[in-house]
């Protein structure tokens, strides 16, 4: 546990000396983060099955999607925009 709580401080205090700010939200079921003006979705609490992930949040391009941001959970379709995203988003637990 130490190790973790080393290797979160280094990663905040680089974010830090580089101007980074890493902002958590959440949108109409969406959890997201925000840095440099762009939009990460990072997971999903709402109940709809058929998902339409949003081009852009609060005016602010979507432009990636969390590795595991949708795992385990019951979704028959979704509409994604052009982002990046890795093939384990959506992966069944």
């Amino acid at each position: 546990m130490n190790t973790l709580k080393k290797s979160v401080s280094v990663i905040l205090a680089a974010l830090a000396f580089c101007g980074c700010v890493i902002t958590a939200f959440a949108s109409d079921g969406f959890s997201c983060t925000e840095a440099d003006g762009e939009i990460t979705i990072t997971g999903y609490s709402g109940t709809e099955k058929n998902l339409t992930i949003p081009g852009e949040i609060d005016g602010k391009p979507v432009t990636a999607i969390k590795n595991k941001a949708f795992e385990g959970l019951d979704i028959t379709s979704a509409v994604i925009p052009a982002v990046s995203f890795p093939y384990t988003s959506f992966r069944q637990a």
